[in-house]
């Protein structure tokens, strides 16, 4: 039996959820949350609980008893399709492909922000003299990081000259009490500091640490300059976000966020940062980066703090929106194109059926510019499925010639932790291949084979065909 078969299928609600503990609800109600009472270490063991976890395909994880803290630590959240649609507030057993259609057609009509006077992440005020961030159960998660680092949070930052509100994900390493070393690849944060930073003024931040998942899906998005993404999680959603101003300054962030810790990133400060384990599976390299000053906390009466380990499933499911958005933007330039997605880290396989010859192709230049994470982009036939590594290498194998189907683009920007490209953090530099595994058009090909089905073979003997 499947595991949800024995969960059963459950029916969502009109909308997404509203809040962290929303969420958690509604997983505990579907077998999908498990708290964990036994004592746990956050340095090492959590991380290495949630990857064996996570390879068994297991539930959401809440420890509740964390060596030396008063704060349960949550993990492995957001990490399978069944938790992402109960998001939604849809069947727990919505396939993928309908996933895919229903935050496509929400992210189309964005939802107006609800702003409120005050929230529950405002119980607990700590101005900086009580200020501590060693009293948080951040993770130290690999055997050379350079420490714990706070890596499911968002940042919340304001253009000094638009005005503009930007949010977006950013690894946190912990110095002391009030201070964290940041990595900024140099996309809009990185932009808005480099602002402030030439007229040697802070950067007002909030740093937001429990959430609604779909305020951290928005977040992963990478809108454009000028949209909200409070908006974009809304139409997720299918309700408005509820937003409260920050203490300190006029950043929004969700009402009923667990922590959002109040600060600046100094202007002309540089310490040692990393390394740590990425996402990529390598160290990111330590090098002289920005530092935050943490001057104020507010926070719920009983946090909860939330952590995302770099190889975790989950960064996948955040990633979902911008992943769709960026497949929207190809069928811009090829309306044919069926499908498309990640197969790895930096590899990115499209289906098409082909109308004219070249379509593949320009379909990987419209990929390689709507998504800056795309490293190897291969096209293929509408008869190959893109969630399949055996399918498209397979197509790759027998439908490409490599001295005539494929292209490198040199020296582009690059992802600053791909370990491969070259250069320092924002002048990364890497070269993209693009592969064309689709079959020709203009001249015959062989036809693939097939065995039938027994559903097949049935058919056949009812209609006399065996």
């Amino acid at each position: 039996m499947r595991p949800e078969e024995q969960l059963g299928t459950v029916t969502g609600s009109a909308h997404g959820v509203d809040s962290l503990r929303d969420y958690l609800r509604v997983l505990e109600e579907n077998r999908e949350l498990r708290r964990v009472k036994d004592e746990v270490n956050a340095k090492f063991e959590i991380a290495a609980i949630h990857m064996k976890v996570q390879s068994e395909r297991g539930p959401a994880l809440l420890f509740e008893n964390v060596k030396g803290f008063d704060m349960p630590v949550l993990v492995n959240l957001l990490s399978s399709r069944r938790r992402l649609a109960l998001c939604l507030g849809l069947a727990a057993d919505t396939n993928i492909e309908t996933l895919d259609k229903v935050i496509s057609e929400r992210m189309r009509n964005e939802v107006n922000v609800d702003v409120v006077s005050t929230g529950p992440c405002k119980e607990v005020i700590l101005d900086s003299s009580r200020v501590n961030l060693t009293k948080y159960p951040i993770m130290t998660m690999h055997e050379k990081d350079a420490g714990p680092y706070i890596t499911g949070a968002f940042i919340v930052a304001k253009d000094p000259e638009t005005g503009i509100q930007n949010l977006s994900y950013h690894r946190l390493l912990l110095k002391s009490r009030n201070r964290l070393g940041i990595l900024m690849e140099p996309r809009h944060l990185w932009s808005i500091y480099r602002k402030a930073d030439s007229m040697n003024e802070p950067l007002k931040i909030a740093i937001v640490i429990g959430y609604n998942p779909l305020v951290g899906m928005a977040a992963a998005t990478g809108l454009p300059i000028g949209r909200n993404e409070y908006a974009l999680a809304g139409a997720l959603a299918a309700h408005p976000i509820e937003l409260v101003k920050a203490e300190d300054s006029d950043l929004l962030v969700p009402a009923n966020a667990e922590i959002v810790m109040e600060g600046v990133v100094l202007p002309k400060v540089r310490e040692k940062e990393a390394p740590y384990g990425e996402y990529t599976g390598y160290y990111g390299n330590a090098a002289m980066r920005p530092v935050v000053e943490v001057q104020k906390i507010t926070q719920r009466k009983d946090p909860i703090y939330y952590s995302i380990t770099a190889r975790s499933s989950e960064v996948g499911y955040y990633f979902i929106a911008k992943t769709i958005r960026t497949l929207e933007r190809i069928r811009e330039s090829v309306p044919s194109v069926k499908s498309a997605n990640f197969l790895q880290t930096f590899f990115y396989a499209i289906s098409l059926k082909k109308e004219h010859e070249g379509d593949g192709r320009k379909a990987m230049l419209a990929a390689i510019t709507a998504n800056d994470s795309i490293k190897y982009c291969v096209a293929v036939d509408d008869d190959v499925n893109t969630r399949s590594p055996e399918e498209v290498l397979w197509a790759i194998a027998t439908r490409c010639d490599p001295a005539k189907d494929t292209f490198i683009i040199p020296r582009t920007f690059g992802q600053t932790l791909d370990p491969s490209a070259e250069g320092e953090d924002e002048s990364r530099v890497w070269s993209l291949l693009c592969i064309d595994a689709t079959r020709p058009i203009v001249k015959p090909f062989a036809e693939r084979s097939r065995i039938p089905t027994l559903e097949d073979v049935e058919r056949m003997k009812h209609q006399g065909l065996l």
